[in-house]
């Protein structure tokens, strides 16, 4: 199980307009010792909500320099020669994490999936398309636009039974009182994949693996991993005017940036009526689970290859102050 710990961060707001200093390696607890000031560098770290999301919007385009395409992902599921693991356990060896379920792997398997945290038929079809416009369920590679569907902060290594069990069911929590109906029909999934569990409600059990869940709760020791991937999405790919004008080669083929043409709703991820709950329920979990040193390594390692870093793992108090 993942080592997790919180800082308590009695900083003036003033702070947060940041210049070359080493601001943000001083609060994000980074056990690397590394400066991310300049990174956050002539970025107003000061605003409040909405105009919080757009200023790291912008910061996100602004740094994300390479794009990739669905079928490169699993390339950096594994050490390559310059850098560790994009996924790698914390001690940097030639293993990646299992998402939800935390079983590590040495080489990508066929019993393994490219899970989407914000699955595809969720994201309002902001990378759920092909480039003819209609729609593509299998969402094979010589579709793929790039984009939030091949993100490496959002899709994540995941054992396939379990990928299928979770289905699109959105996150929630079951020890709320308007699921309370759901507890008893409740599975716990994941005792072969790795120490935490993924519980389901709503999902067919008939067969070997249960499918097509409605709701799904992750373990405590993943609900910050999950908080804080969602706002990055939310804030990285939802419609704010910003829409980068690039394409990809790889393979022979050009793919292109999936065009923002609708707006990402947090209720489109998880499963509230009342979109104030929605983000409640995200800080609760960004800050009962804080980011441990696996996803610290991974914001290091995927900034190798994108360029951008997620801002609520070097800085989870943003998180508060965007929603």
């Amino acid at each position: 199980m993942k080592r997790k710990f919180r800082l308590i961060l009695p900083i003036a707001m003033t702070c947060f307009v940041l210049s070359g200093c080493d601001f943000f390696n001083k609060i994000s607890g980074n056990t690397n010792n590394k400066d991310y000031g300049e990174y956050y560098k002539g970025y107003d770290m000061s605003l409040k909500g909405d105009k919080l999301a757009r200023e790291l919007q912008k910061l996100s385009f602004d740094k994300h320099t390479k794009w990739i395409t669905y079928g490169q992902i699993t390339s950096y599921y594994v050490k390559t020669s310059d850098h560790n693991s994009s996924d790698a356990i914390a001690d940097g060896s030639e293993k990646y994490e299992l998402f939800y379920t935390g079983g590590t792997k040495s080489t990508y398997e066929k019993t393994e999936n490219r899970e989407h945290v914000w699955p595809c038929a969720n994201s309002s079809a902001l990378w759920s398309h092909d480039q003819n416009g209609s729609d593509d369920v299998h969402y094979v590679d010589d579709r793929y636009y790039v984009g939030g569907g091949s993100d490496l902060y959002h899709v994540r290594p995941c054992n396939g039974n379990v990928n299928t069990a979770r289905g699109n069911a959105k996150f929630v929590d079951f020890s709320d009182e308007e699921f309370a109906s759901l507890r008893s029909g409740c599975i716990k999934y994941g005792d072969n994949f790795g120490s935490m569990k993924v519980i389901l409600s709503g999902a067919d059990t008939t067969g070997s693996v249960p499918e097509y869940a409605e709701k799904c709760e992750v373990d405590d020791n993943m609900k910050g991993d999950v908080a804080r991937i969602v706002a990055y999405i939310w804030m990285h790919y939802t419609e704010r005017g910003v829409t980068p004008d690039v394409s990809v080669k790889s393979g022979g083929r050009t793919y292109r940036y999936k065009d923002m043409t609708g707006q990402l709703s947090l209720k489109n991820i998880l499963g509230y009526e009342d979109i104030n709950r929605c983000k409640a329920v995200l800080k609760e979990w960004n800050d009962m689970d804080a980011p441990s040193d696996v996803e610290k390594l991974r914001n290091d390692t995927v900034q190798k290859i994108q360029g951008n870093r997620n801002p609520f793992v070097d800085h989870p108090d943003l998180l508060d102050q965007m929603l």
